[in-house]
């Protein structure tokens, strides 16, 4: 979990992490066009999810660099799973029986919480789990992962305006990976005292109070 090994180990490193990244920027585009699709349908919560994402993508253009990282293909599909599913919501099937002003408010709410989020996490954005910056400030005083929570919330509420077997399949696979992502990065993390301390005061992943 420490530094990338040397000779040709770090040259396989390398390579392996430059075409997941290739991965990932071709599953941003794809699914980026299927919201956009839905959007011109008159979907309006895939508005939500296509702003979501394009906010990670300006993120991950400029974040900063990791001082350490999880390495191996399993994290890696771990974190491109727990990151690109929910773009993959198929908009159509049933809906739940909510007013159209309660689903408004609640996409409203969602946005802004994943919104503070962001601007709490800032430049320390990545896909899989690394080392950049520890984060303590914020919606970081509440949760310790509240970008995860907003994405968990955001994509709860595009399943429940288009519920289906494939969407509640694929978001049961998303937090799944989501889970298993959160174990690696605080695995990680508390290597650092700073984090371990962080650790020990906030008590909740996801949910204050829950999880």
């Amino acid at each position: 979990m420490g530094s990338p090994p040397a000779g040709s180990e770090l040259s396989n490193y390398r390579w392996l992490k430059s075409l997941i990244t290739l991965l990932a920027c071709g599953l941003a585009v794809i699914a980026a066009a299927f919201n956009v699709r839905a959007l011109l349908q008159g979907k309006t919560d895939a508005l939500v999810v296509l702003v979501f994402y394009t906010t990670y993508a300006i993120l991950f253009a400029i974040r900063r660099p990791s001082i350490t990282e999880m390495k191996g293909l399993k994290h890696w599909l771990v974190a491109l799973g727990g990151t690109f599913l929910p773009f993959f919501v198929l908009h159509g099937g049933s809906r739940l029986v909510l007013p159209w002003t309660a689903v408004f408010t609640l996409q409203g709410l969602q946005t802004l919480y994943m919104y503070g989020a962001v601007l709490s996490l800032g430049k320390s954005f990545g896909v899989i789990a690394a080392v950049r910056q520890i984060k303590t400030q914020g919606l970081y005083r509440f949760v310790r992962h509240p970008l995860y929570s907003a994405e968990l919330l955001g994509f709860l509420l595009a399943v429940s305006q288009n519920a289906s077997i494939y969407n509640m399949a694929l978001i049961v696979i998303q937090v799944s990976c989501q889970l298993i992502r959160i174990q690696d990065e605080e695995r990680l993390l508390r290597q650092d005292p700073q984090y371990e301390a962080y650790f020990a005061t906030v008590r909740y992943r996801l949910i204050p109070g829950v999880y």
